[in-house]
């Protein structure tokens, strides 16, 4: 790299590494913005993929002892595993031209262990960890419903009810943590491709919803899952009902939009225009009933392909 082209990515990364402190601090900050924390890794991805892995690090050490100084270690330690993590992973398989379908495997995948370190780390910094501290939220706000409902004079079952599904949250954070972290992985890849595109950089698009289809051995995949899921059972290593609770819904969430993107596939070869397409798929996915259904044909395409993608 000349000394011209040198000079233009560090002043580049520097700008870039700017915009991702001060939107990390306005995120922290004012409540509102808390939503720019997902694009955390974003910055570095684009620094990455446009300048170079090492550029990327550096900015990232950067970036983490900037906001170290405004707000704390914690906030540093927590920034450089949140948002380094995910985009190394990102920009080094990048670089060596994975496809989208790996990459987004692999990026979420680190998103949930960049999670669970930093969950991790929590004791060390606030004294407390993170289920103790949801598990204080859940029983404070309990309280807060208890009282309600004795001034509201609310059935005793209907209450119960009620209150049991807060319990839900607790069992279910596994289940959230991969969600998120698939959620977050694919909106800075999108967010950051389109950057890139603009700067004139060549990064695969993913496909559209209608073409969404799972690994070929994903089947496969669900099948060593259950049998692993038995053992656990069986010999108790686990607490089985929440593990149970979280394959299953893990499970009825991956059927359930493969069958909306079946759905979603079908309509778009009718010729239905995107905006009436997209009011029949909210439809479709907030109804019960819709849900069940979406989920055997998801289950049907899995398996026998029907829509006949390559893979």
């Amino acid at each position: 790299m000349d000394g011209k082209k040198k000079t233009s990515s560090m002043v580049g990364s520097a700008l870039i590494t700017a915009i991702a402190v001060i939107f990390t601090l306005a995120g922290t900050y004012i409540p509102f913005l808390g939503i720019l924390l997902i694009f955390l890794p974003a910055p570095f991805i684009i620094i990455g993929v446009k300048n170079g892995m090492r550029y990327s690090v550096i900015s990232l050490i950067v970036a983490s002892i900037m906001i170290g100084i405004f707000t704390g270690p914690l906030k540093a330690v927590l920034f450089i595993v949140t948002a380094g993590l995910s985009s190394i992973v990102i920009v080094y398989m990048v670089e060596k031209k994975y496809s989208f379908n790996l990459i987004f495997l692999f990026g979420s995948i680190a998103s949930v262990i960049s999670i669970i370190i930093s969950l991790a780390l929590m004791p060390k910094f606030i004294g407390i960890g993170f289920v103790e501290l949801m598990e204080k939220t859940i029983d404070q706000t309990r309280q807060i419903y208890n009282n309600f409902f004795e001034m509201a004079g609310t059935d005793f079952e209907q209450k119960e009810e009620i209150l049991s599904m807060l319990d839900v949250y607790l069992i279910i954070i596994p289940f959230l943590i991969i969600v998120s972290s698939a959620f977050t992985t694919y909106v800075n890849y999108v967010a950051s491709g389109a950057v890139l595109r603009r700067m004139g950089l060549t990064i695969e698009k993913p496909r559209k919803f209608s073409y969404f289809k799972l690994p070929t051995n994903f089947v496969m995949g669900a099948f060593v899952i259950v049998i692993l899921t038995y053992i656990t059972n069986k010999f108790d290593i686990i607490n089985s009902d929440a593990l149970n609770f979280n394959i299953g819904l893990l499970f009825e969430v991956v059927f359930i939009m493969l069958g909306l993107a079946v759905v979603s596939f079908f309509i778009e070869k009718k010729g239905i225009k995107d905006t009436f397409r997209r009011i029949i798929l909210v439809f479709i996915l907030l109804t019960r009933f819709f849900n069940v259904l979406l989920f055997l044909v998801g289950v049907i395409d899995a398996i026998f392909n029907i829509r006949k993608l390559e893979s």
